[in-house]
């Protein structure tokens, strides 16, 4: 299980968030975390894997929590993903809502972690297939439809509403209706 992320990931983040990745620097960062800018480069060689790092870190915890989502037997499978695509797509719309950087943010993020992402939301899936399984398929009489085959789509519409929506308000009531409809087929 991953580590919590820690405070100079978390707060690097932050400012990245607030200055926009270009205009950030180490200084910056080091300052907010309260550290000299030498023992950021101790840990960290430039402030591209510092990006890396600290948007891996929060994956990872992401994941970790969707793992104990998935895990939950709620009885209620349509509030479980919900609760799934929330807690990976929404910290991001929270960001992305506050910062005036948040294209660039979502550009440089797609250059330097996009391989990272994919991966982790693969990830994702399968735990939305495990929640599917164990908390019942919605009802298709079609042998195609399986629980991968759902989690799958599940996963392009979640994307497709995160890149949609401005907020996470917005993406939750999207992604509720669309939950709703696909849970009760």
């Amino acid at each position: 299980m991953p580590k919590e992320i820690d405070n100079t990931l978390l707060t690097a983040l932050q400012v990245f968030f607030r200055y926009g990745y270009r205009k950030t620097s180490l200084d910056d960062i080091a300052q907010a975390v309260g550290v000299s800018r030498q023992t950021l480069y101790q840990r960290y060689k430039n402030k591209e894997q510092l990006f890396v790092t600290a948007v891996d870190a929060e994956l990872q915890k992401s994941l970790s929590d969707c793992t104990k989502i998935a895990e939950e037997n709620t009885g209620n499978v349509e509030t479980q993903l919900l609760k799934m695509f929330d807690t990976w797509w929404g910290p991001y719309l929270d960001f992305l809502e506050l910062s005036p950087h948040a294209s660039e943010i979502m550009s440089v993020s797609n250059e330097l972690v996009g391989d990272c992402c994919a991966e982790n939301q693969l990830k994702l899936l399968t735990l939305v297939e495990v929640s599917l399984k164990s908390q019942g398929l919605p009802k298709i009489n079609n042998k195609d439809v399986t629980p991968k085959s759902v989690a799958e789509t599940l996963g392009y519409l979640g994307e497709g509403v995160f890149y949609q929506c401005d907020n996470r308000k917005d993406f939750n009531t999207k992604m509720k209706m669309a939950l709703s409809v696909i849970c009760k087929i």
